[in-house]
């Protein structure tokens, strides 16, 4: 998933803020599971959430 998120970031078409349902249609998952994911990555210091208003 974090080659994923990087793809998001090399990509000038797409936002650099993937939703996670975003993440889980173009990876093939549920969201419940990019949740769990991303907690993983986020304990593991790979990533880091901040929450943005829009």
């Amino acid at each position: 998933m974090l080659v994923q998120l990087l793809e998001y970031l090399r990509s000038p078409d797409r936002s650099p803020f993937p939703t996670k349902q975003q993440l889980a249609d173009r990876i093939g998952i549920q969201p419940t599971t990019i949740k769990a994911n991303m907690q993983a990555l986020e304990k593991a210091g790979l990533v880091e959430r901040v929450q943005r208003k829009t």
